[in-house]
């Protein structure tokens, strides 16, 4: 139980180090092997001596056979993550001598050249067989475990594994080393050139039988990116019943046509237009939606852009809303403190941006639009030519003294204004100044009677 608890504490203690350069390695003997199991001293040793000092000892081992299990990846995690799934190969380590490398490249085969390689197949280890006595043999046992989604059920699957092949090998010698490590270690750098991680990342070449339905709107516009997480809702009041109000959800699908202007040093724009949405109560056609957006420059008559902010949008329409027919109507929104720093994009996760008032129809007895939702709205402008699609950092429209953190300061205040005090009333509070002397007369204090 000690020695499990050291190893798990050695693995818990070198990740942050070591992690990143490849994969454990565990090695452990037979409890009748032959010679020390000592791995040298790895941590003091470059990358390249590390890896042929490693060879060196694997090829001047006295077992005449080396079991290596090879995983398709393994990492220290496995460990101190999921302690129960490793039980029989824990049994190992409490009955056998045993080291531990944290962190060693993939096993190369071919520099292993004291060994005669045997593959052996991890559902039959019935067939295992050891090859001359001429040289040494090397059982290479490839596990099949599952991705990292499945990961403790894996590792179970590769414990029991390596008990069953272990069985058989104890049938044919007793003088055996054997080591656990993998391909890759799922932490570090080796992740994104994995070929395993990149397929489960692609997206399918089998088109689907029925059109998806879109779960966000995300506009290109060149030097214009605009998201919305779900479909905006433009909201229509009724002027003779404030109460009324006629929602309508503007579709998620790719508008009928998006436009925008990139050319101007200082403004973008761009235009989206939607031919035909409808509800219950409304019928419009070219709902468009205009956007201009601009830069402030770092100097008068230059190119650099400071910040820029969306200074003007404005929503028409026609159509019916209410059984009231609307020819035309253009509403100016107020999207005046949508700004960001260059290179960065605006975000604001829930809001409503109101509409100025103005006659915006041309019935006063119809309803008129009141505010448009852009839930989880995105917007980003002034992109430089050919960037990726891909916003910015996020200028959020949060305020950054929110109620919970002026809350919070207040308390922490209140808090050190009372310890303060405290240690300012402790600090003052007096010694005495006269103390009885052992070989002079005591000190008399008169206190008066009350009767006196």
């Amino acid at each position: 139980m000690l020695a499990k608890s050291v190893l798990l504490l050695l693995m818990l203690l070198l990740v942050p180090s070591c992690a990143h350069v490849g994969a454990p390695v565990l090695l452990w003997k037979s409890s009748s092997g032959r010679g020390d199991l000592a791995l040298p001293d790895l941590q003091r040793a470059s990358s390249t001596e590390e890896v042929s000092q490693f060879y060196q000892f694997l090829n001047a081992m006295e077992s005449e056979t080396l079991v290596i299990f090879l995983m398709s990846e393994l990492n220290v995690e496995d460990f101190s993550g999921y302690p129960d799934a490793l039980s029989q190969l824990q049994s190992e380590f409490e009955s056998s001598e045993h080291v531990f490398a944290p962190s060693m490249p993939s096993v190369e085969m071919e520099r292993l050249t004291s060994f005669h390689i045997i593959n052996v197949s991890a559902s039959a280890p019935s067939a295992i067989r050891l090859g001359d006595d001429i040289t040494k043999t090397l059982l290479l046992v490839n596990l099949k475990d599952r991705s990292a989604a499945d990961r403790r059920e894996a590792l179970l699957q590769v414990d029991d594994t390596i008990e069953h092949v272990l069985e058989q090998v104890r049938r044919l010698t007793d003088n055996y080393v054997a080591m656990l490590t993998g391909r890759f270690t799922s932490m570090g750098e080796d992740i994104e050139s994995r070929p395993s991680r990149s397929l489960k990342a692609s997206t399918p070449d089998k088109t689907p039988d029925k059109p998806t339905t879109p779960h966000h709107l995300f506009l290109n516009l060149g030097c214009i990116l605009l998201y919305t997480s779900d479909s905006p809702v433009i909201h229509f009041m009724s002027m003779k019943a404030a109460t009324s109000q006629h929602p309508l959800l503007l579709p998620l699908g790719a508008p009928s046509s998006n436009t925008s202007s990139c050319n101007g040093t200082d403004v973008n724009s761009a235009i989206i237009v939607w031919q035909h949405v409808n509800s219950s109560s409304v019928d419009l056609a070219g709902v468009t939606l205009n956007l201009t957006f601009r830069a402030n420059l770092t100097r008068p008559g230059g190119t650099d852009v400071s910040f820029w902010t969306l200074s003007e949008v404005t929503l028409s329409y026609a159509g019916n809303v209410d059984d009231k027919a609307i020819s035309k109507a253009v509403v100016v929104l107020d999207f005046d403190d949508v700004y960001a720093p260059r290179h960065f994009s605006y975000h604001c996760t829930s809001r409503m941006w109101a509409a100025e008032p103005s006659a915006n129809a041309t019935d006063s007895d119809a309803p008129v639009l009141t505010a448009i939702q852009l839930p989880g709205f995105q917007v980003q402008a002034f992109l430089a030519k050919g960037a990726k699609a891909r916003f910015g950092r996020a200028w959020d429209c949060t305020t950054f003294f929110t109620i919970p953190i002026l809350s919070g300061l207040f308390v922490t205040l209140l808090m050190l204004l009372i310890l303060i005090i405290s240690v300012k009333m402790l600090m003052s509070v007096p010694t005495m100044d006269r103390f009885d002397d052992p070989h002079g007369p005591l000190l008399m204090a008169h206190l008066p009677l009350a009767s006196e």
